[in-house]
């Protein structure tokens, strides 16, 4: 998830019955991940069965409350929601959500999802009904046990296009969330909605104010919503892009925006400082944002030069007076060239304690790529690095960069994807993870279990999250599709034991 959803510390609370609950009895308990811990401080991945066996199935997103206690969720036959619990390192079998699992049509997506404490989670998304609509869900599991899903309050009087969407779930502290999506409206057009959870209490959800009249702001417009992140209830940062110039003439574009929440109240956005000095070619956006505590924030994302280069960006927030913008640099040969390169993924774990990471597109091919971490201490970026043994590892110039977690400054973990082997153009990838400890980084690996496939055969592979709740005990999970050979894709997890 973009922002990142900082570990609550594990209370005691009944481990057997939860184990019960989880589907960890005599039958068809799944092996430990983690169990025959590999040198590489990973136990081999486990691929999910039960439902997740139907294929199409992958994991979306991940949150652990301690090492080796954490919550799922995922996709499985064309696009229902499936989750997953693990209960001291040992995975259990994964499970419909309740009343999901009902639903004529398919559809459905998780845009996250929160734990507090060993089986106390929410999880937040989108399914589609039986008249074809799509409406936005919430759902809880409580001491192990998922709730039938609920909608979200005072959002039918907003969605008259019968048409909802959940895209951000953010949850800083048990209890305490804010959710993002957006409604349609009787004609048929979008717009950004947001809602507040307090001490276990939902708020009615309400349109997102929008900016207007921004600085150099194209008249009649109004500007889009891109993301949040919030370091506790009713205090948020958001982010999005808004036009600028007159449409269809050379001085059209875009530029960000930021826009604080404090207390409940919003304040006045204004463009992110330093952008538009850097973003001559008018096309720029925040697509990360991290808040650990009031006032404190990072951003990343991409602007354009005037010659259509994109580059990378980090801005920050400092006791509620955002900074300017500077570019990611770098010793990286080919960085900031022709193909581009963007952040998508940051974590701050303290105020100006921050890692954030990206694509860089390899100048020799427009399909190649590598992947780069930039790393802020004390308030200072430093120069971005190959993510390490990825210049090795990538043989076939096609990686990215997912998700990062820290635990506490300086003990982070990273997953993505990288091509073991070249395959001429199409897409062949193997998952990856890697490890910070003591603020350095080591090598990365490929997950341990998940073997590469022949070129014949294909293969799109990725870890798609990552959480890490200590130094060097983290959990992720994402998929593995065997392209070419007709067998579908598959979930599946691993973890630091």
């Amino acid at each position: 998830m973009a922002g990142s959803i900082r570990p609550w510390i594990l209370s005691v609370i009944a481990v057997a019955g939860l184990l019960a609950a989880s589907g960890f009895g005599a039958e068809g308990a799944h092996a430990a991940a983690g169990s025959g811990r590999t040198a590489t401080g990973w136990g081999e991945a486990v691929t999910l069965g039960g439902l997740a066996r139907a294929g199409g199935s992958s994991i979306s997103a991940i949150s652990c409350t301690a090492p080796g206690n954490c919550g799922a969720v995922g996709s499985y036959d064309g696009g229902r929601v499936f989750v997953v619990s693990e209960v001291r390192g040992r995975w259990g079998k994964p499970a419909a959500l309740p009343s999901l699992a009902r639903t004529s049509r398919p559809a459905s997506s998780a845009a996250g999802i929160a734990c507090y404490t060993l089986g106390n989670c929410i999880i937040a998304g989108t399914y589609t009904d039986a008249a074809g609509h799509h409406q936005a869900f919430i759902a809880n599991q409580v001491h192990g046990t998922w709730m039938k899903i609920t909608w979200v309050r005072g959002l039918g009087r907003l969605d008259l296009g019968q048409d909802a969407s959940i895209t951000d779930l953010k949850c800083p502290s048990a209890g305490n969330c804010t959710l993002a999506g957006y409604y349609t409206d009787a004609r048929g057009a979008s717009h950004p909605f947001f809602v507040i959870q307090i001490g276990g209490r939902w708020d009615a959800a309400s349109a997102l104010p929008l900016p207007t009249g921004l600085p150099g702001q194209t008249p009649g417009t109004t500007a889009t919503f891109g993301t949040l992140s919030c370091s506790s209830e009713r205090n948020c940062a958001f982010a999005g892009t808004y036009q600028v110039g007159t449409p269809g003439s050379q001085n059209a574009g875009n530029q960000a925006y930021v826009q604080n929440e404090v207390d409940g109240n919003f304040r006045k956005p204004l463009p992110a400082p330093g952008l538009a000095a850097l973003n001559t070619g008018l096309e720029d956006s925040i697509s990360v944002m991290s808040c650990p505590s009031r006032g404190n924030c990072a951003a990343g994302g991409s602007y354009t030069q005037v010659q259509g280069n994109a580059d990378s960006f980090v801005v920050d927030e400092i006791n509620g007076k955002w900074g300017k913008a500077t570019e990611v640099t770098t010793s990286i040969p080919g960085f900031n060239g022709p193909d581009g390169d963007w952040i998508t993924a940051i974590t701050c774990p303290s105020a100006g304690n921050c890692v954030a990471g990206g694509i860089d597109n390899v100048e020799r091919d427009a399909l190649a790529s590598s992947v780069f971490l930039v790393t802020e201490v004390a308030g200072i970026w430093g120069k971005a690095i190959p993510v390490p043994g990825t210049p090795k590892l990538n043989q076939g110039d096609q990686a990215g960069l997912n998700q990062i977690s820290c635990s506490s400054p300086g003990n982070c973990g990273a997953a993505g994807y990288l091509s073991v082997a070249y395959d001429y153009g199409f897409v062949y990838t193997q998952p990856f993870v890697v490890n910070e400890v003591n603020d350095t980084w080591g090598k990365t690996i490929e997950v341990p279990g998940i073997k590469p496939l022949p070129l014949s055969d294909g293969q799109n592979s990725a870890t798609a999250a990552i959480s890490c709740t200590a130094a060097d005990r983290c959990s992720a999970g994402g998929y593995r599709d065997y392209a070419n050979t007709g067998l579908g894709a598959y979930a599946f997890v691993d973890s630091q034991p």
